[in-house]
C-alpha cells in the first residue's frame, strides 16, 4: 500500500485518508476527477471447528468454521464494476510486482467512469430538453383550447343578451329568467376555473 500510495502522489493523483466502510478499509482516490476506492484484503480459508455441534443455545453457521489467512493479498477497485478491477497474488507473481499495473487499471476504470458519468449526463441533459418541449407543447394546447373555451363564454353572454332582447312573450318571463340565471351561472363557472387554473 505504502508503495502504491507514493506511485499515485508521485502521478499527481490525490490519495485521501483511508475509512472503514461496509466491514472493510477502503482507500479513496481522485484521478481526473472520478473518485475510486480501492483496498487491499487477504483470503483466507475455513477449517472446520472441532466439536461445532455443541448446542451452547446460540446458532450460528459461522461458528462452525474457524477461518485462517493464506497470506495472499489481493489489490482491489471496490466501486468499479466494469472490466479488471484487481490484482491478486499468484503463483509465481506478487501484488508488490503489480503496482504498476494496478495504477494503469486505476487510470483506465477512471476514464471509463469518466466518460460513462458525461454520457450519462448528456442523455439526461437530452431528456430534460425533450420534457421541457414536451411541457410547452401541452402549455400551448391547454393555452389555445382555453381562449377557445374563454371565447365561447363571450359569445354565451352575448347570446344570452339576445334572448332577453328577443323575448316578447310575457307568458314565458318566469321560465326564461330561470334559464337566464342557469345559462349566466354556467359561463361564470367556466370562466372561473378557466382564471383559477391561471393564478
Amino acid at each position: 500500500m505504502d508503495a502504491l500510495v507514493k506511485g499515485l502522489e508521485k502521478r499527481g493523483y490525490g490519495v485521501s485518508v483511508s475509512k472503514f466502510e461496509e466491514n472493510r478499509t477502503i482507500t479513496p482516490v481522485n484521478i481526473d476527477g472520478e473518485k475510486l476506492w480501492i483496498s487491499l484484503h487477504e483470503a483466507s480459508t475455513t477449517v472446520p471447528i472441532e466439536n461445532s455441534k455443541k448446542d451452547d443455545g446460540w446458532y450460528s453457521s459461522s461458528r462452525n468454521y474457524d477461518y485462517t489467512p493464506t497470506g495472499k493479498l489481493t489489490l482491489q477497485i471496490t466501486n468499479f464494476y466494469h472490466g479488471s478491477k484487481s490484482v491478486s497474488d499468484g503463483k509465481t507473481q506478487r501484488i508488490e510486482d503489480r503496482v504498476n499495473s494496478f495504477i494503469l487499471m486505476l487510470v483506465k476504470a477512471a476514464e471509463y467512469e469518466k466518460n460513462w458519468r458525461i454520457e450519462r449526463e448528456i442523455t439526461q441533459r437530452e431528456r430534460e430538453i425533450q420534457l421541457k418541449r414536451e411541457r410547452e407543447r401541452v402549455q400551448v394546447v391547454e393555452f389555445f383550447d382555453n381562449a377557445t373555451t374563454w371565447n365561447k363564454c363571450v359569445l354565451a353572454r352575448q347570446y344570452i343578451e339576445a334572448v332577453q332582447r328577443n323575448a316578447k312573450d310575457e307568458s314565458v318571463v318566469a321560465e326564461l329568467n330561470s334559464w337566464v340565471l342557469w345559462a349566466t351561472q354556467q359561463v361564470d363557472l367556466t370562466e372561473s376555473k378557466l382564471l383559477r387554473h391561471h393564478i
